[in-house]
């Protein structure tokens, strides 16, 4: 049964109405919490059209994933950002730079560290 006349009905058939907020009552594809698509059209009523795509700029930095934006979640990581040397990409170059003595697997760099602490630890026993 459809009632096009009332804002409290559900005209569509989604479980929502116009006064539960959905902002388009006759497109069941269209209400809130719907997951939005490259298209044009607001499909989770958030007043925001194709948000949470990979063409919409998630994190406000001026990049979108279609434009080579390789975390859209983080605004320090962008194409021509500056790189830090912290294990995170933030250029999007595909390369992570490491501090000296790191190594990709981590716990390998981990271990250079260490080793002028063992080495202290070491030398102070031959003195006793």
């Amino acid at each position: 049964m459809r009632d096009d006349r009332t804002a409290r009905w559900d005209d569509d058939g989604d479980g929502w109405s116009e006064n539960g907020g959905d902002c388009d009552d006759a497109d069941p594809a269209v209400f809130p919490g719907a997951d939005e698509l490259v298209d044009g059209v607001d499909q989770d009523c958030d007043h925001f059209v194709d948000d949470e795509t990979e063409i919409w700029d998630d994190d406000g930095d001026g990049w979108t994933e279609v434009a080579g934006d390789c975390d859209d979640g983080n605004p320090w990581v962008r194409p021509g950002a500056s790189e830090l040397v912290d294990g995170v990409d933030q250029d999007c170059d595909g390369v992570a730079e490491l501090p000296v003595g790191w190594c990709a697997g981590g716990a390998g760099g981990a271990a250079l560290l260490l080793l002028p602490l063992v080495a202290l630890r070491g030398r102070r026993r031959a003195r006793s």
